[in-house]
């Protein structure tokens, strides 16, 4: 037992270092998204109301039993009753309805995959800026170490008297100045870690494991999810219309009702009840509407034996309700036209931008280019400055200048493919 304490002493004294890669951040990251949760949720609970909606294809059946006894008599009554109702001709409103439910079904998945895109897209941004915090630290690490080795170098060479006094407050003032960017790109670097490490919603790691190199893995004109997005919003749009003439139209439904009484005093003798009728439900006009129903009615009495039968037709007409249907008619039209109108504007736009994008290319291609560049030009200004330097024609801080040139391009140079590469994960983020 103490052997194992001391090991785990001896493990926590190591302060170990947990890595992790770009891979295992996206699979994390999308394991404890809170929205992407809610949106699997949200499609488990659509897919039941579907399931639902399809018993609208199915009758309505209610059954009902009851049974009394009057006490100190031989009263003993039983009584069932059993109702089925069915819509014959709606319009096509119940299937319309159905078919919207699935549309909205299949319109939580393709949210679903925008959703876990955008946030793949998010968690990659933050990532490799995490990675360029890290790399940018090393670069004034080694910047630093650099500058330990000049000073000592420059101090030794001042006490010896082979350089002037000015020459070693150069080598001093580049020591400060690597210490101060040292500092600030470690806050930095912490800074952008502890974003990523809020998004995702982990802290178990303090390395980033990957490299920054251009991507060029991407296409241009594959389907835009967006447009499929918004083509999905139009069959909605549709069939709303649809349902809404439907739901305004006449329409037929058929009924039934049965029923059977039992009651015995001594003997004992039964009755029953069928009831079969027919619900019309007619817009005349835009302001009149027709509620028609017709039955057929049938009493019996089995012990003993008669029947009565019946039949009834009535109606009841409304004038000047404010249920118009002809307006109701129009309404989901325009609503459904204005909609369409919309919807085509949005396609136009992300066409229209998908377009630009090679132009955007193109100009992050070419920032990558002059960085890279950059750095050639800054390389050999600095052997140029150093020659002038070393023949006295150019002052230490001038070529203290040039130095940290380099450093500076060297840095633009990786950020400038960032850059290139966010702009490609951003296109394929939208791609299906």
């Amino acid at each position: 037992m103490n052997f194992l304490i001391f090991i785990l002493i001896f493990i926590i004294s190591l302060n170990i270092v947990f890595s992790i890669d770009i891979n295992s951040t996206i699979n994390i990251g999308l394991s404890n998204n809170i929205e992407l949760k809610h949106l699997s949720n949200s499609i488990l609970l659509q897919k039941l109301k579907v399931a639902n909606k399809n018993l609208k294809l199915i009758p309505d059946l209610s059954l009902s039993m009851n049974y009394s006894k009057t006490i100190g008599s031989y009263y003993d009554n039983n009584i069932a009753n059993l109702e089925a109702n069915y819509v014959i001709y709606d319009g096509n409103l119940k299937y319309y309805q159905i078919e919207y439910e699935n549309l909205i079904y299949k319109n939580l998945i393709l949210s679903y995959e925008i959703k876990k895109k955008e946030i793949e897209y998010n968690i990659k941004t933050l990532f490799y800026e995490a990675l360029l915090g890290k790399i940018i630290l090393e670069m004034r690490e080694k910047n630093l170490q650099q500058a330990i080795l000049e000073k000592k170098e420059a101090s030794e060479k001042f006490k010896e008297g082979l350089i002037d006094k000015l020459s070693y407050y150069a080598a001093e003032q580049f020591f400060l100045l690597s210490e101060k960017n040292l500092l600030s790109a470690n806050i930095e670097y912490k800074q952008k870690l502890d974003i990523l490490k809020n998004y995702i919603n982990y802290y178990e790691f303090n390395l980033l494991e990957g490299e920054i190199k251009e991507e060029n893995n991407f296409d241009l004109y594959t389907n835009d999810i967006r447009v499929l997005n918004i083509e999905l919003q139009k069959e909605l749009a549709s069939l709303n219309y649809k349902i809404g003439i439907a739901a305004n139209d006449f329409n037929v439904s058929f009924y039934s009702k049965g029923s059977l009484i039992s009651t015995n005093i001594i003997t004992g003798f039964y009755s029953g009840n069928i009831e079969l009728g027919i619900r019309i439900y007619l817009p005349l006009y835009d302001w009149i509407t027709a509620n028609i129903s017709s039955s057929y009615n049938k009493q019996l009495l089995i012990y003993p034996y008669y029947s009565i039968d019946s039949m009834n037709i009535s109606g009841n007409f409304q004038f000047f309700n404010e249920n118009n249907n002809l307006l109701n008619k129009k309404e989901s039209y325009i609503t459904y036209e204005n909609l369409i109108l919309q919807y085509n504007n949005q396609i136009k736009q992300i066409e229209s931008e998908i377009e630009s994008y090679k132009n955007k290319l193109l100009e992050l291609e070419f920032s990558i280019y002059l960085s890279s560049n950059s750095i050639e030009l800054n390389k050999l200004n600095y052997d140029k400055i150093k020659i002038l330097y070393d023949n006295g024609e150019k002052t230490a801080k001038e070529l203290l200048d040039t130095r940290i040139s380099i450093i500076d391009a060297e840095i633009n140079y990786i950020r400038s493919i960032l850059n290139y590469n966010n702009f490609v994960w951003k296109i394929n983020s939208l791609k299906n």
